[in-house]
C-alpha cells in the first residue's frame, strides 16, 4: 500500500501538524491548514508563500 495513499478505515488517516500537533485535512501535508494561514507557508512542504509581516492574520 502507498503511504500517501488515504485509508478512510484506519484511525490514524492522516498525519498531525508539526505546529500545533492537531491532525490534518490533506494526505501528505505537513501543516494544518489553520497554522499555514496563520504562518503564510504551503501547507504541503512548508514553504514561505506570503509575506505576513505587515497583515492582520486572524483565522476567525
Amino acid at each position: 500500500m502507498n503511504l500517501l495513499s488515504f485509508d478512510p478505515y484506519s484511525k490514524t488517516g492522516f498525519a498531525i501538524c508539526r505546529i500545533c500537533k492537531s491532525s490534518v485535512h490533506q494526505s501528505g501535508s505537513h501543516y494544518c491548514q489553520g497554522c499555514a494561514y496563520k504562518k503564510g507557508i504551503c501547507a504541503m512542504c512548508g514553504k514561505k508563500v506570503l509575506d505576513t509581516k505587515n497583515y492582520k492574520q486572524t483565522s476567525v
